[in-house]
């Protein structure tokens, strides 16, 4: 599974590539146990709502990759247990295992690749009131200022969940 520095790395490496990028169209894969789009109505719907949507950021939080595009929504990834994000020609060689392709205006594609499909794409609408995956209840950030060891410590003691459970 993709680990937090690994998460962050991929982000590093796709934003001057994805960033000012226009979203031409998606393509999925015809696989029918696809996976990728659970919590989205449909891939039709999907496409509509994100195709000619310019991406004007990439961040990270926690293991999630989230692209802000414009009109305003939210493009959110999770790479699950083995996915990547690789920037391609529409010419270089097919990848096995490409659930989903992001057509970008620079004449580029952006490839999602999960061989064990435990892998999700996310859409946030504007008018989606609730955050669909809760990030904003997310702990702090290792790097961040205000992960220290006093927050830590007061974490720890007022949980009586398993220390896994806890961290994770």
């Amino acid at each position: 599974m993709p680990e937090l520095p690994e998460i962050e790395t991929i982000k590093n490496d796709l934003a001057p590539q994805v960033i000012e990028k226009i979203i031409n169209g998606v393509t999925f894969s015809s696989d029918p146990k696809i996976r990728i789009l659970r919590r989205f109505p449909s891939i039709p719907r999907f496409i509509q709502e994100i195709q000619g949507s310019k991406i004007q950021s990439l961040r990270r939080r926690a293991k999630y990759l989230i692209f802000d595009l414009s009109p305003p929504k939210t493009l959110i990834m999770h790479l699950g247990m083995s996915g990547q994000l690789v920037i391609n020609h529409p010419n270089d060689d097919y990848q096995p295992f490409i659930q989903a392709i992001f057509h970008l205006s620079n004449g580029k594609e952006l490839r999602f690749i999960d061989p064990r499909k435990f892998g999700e794409i996310f859409l946030q609408l504007p008018n989606q009131t609730a955050n669909i995956l809760n990030i904003d209840r997310l702990g702090p950030e290792p790097l961040e200022p205000e992960f220290t060891l006093d927050y830590l410590t007061q974490v720890l003691q007022n949980s009586k969940q398993k220390i896994k459970t806890l961290l994770m």
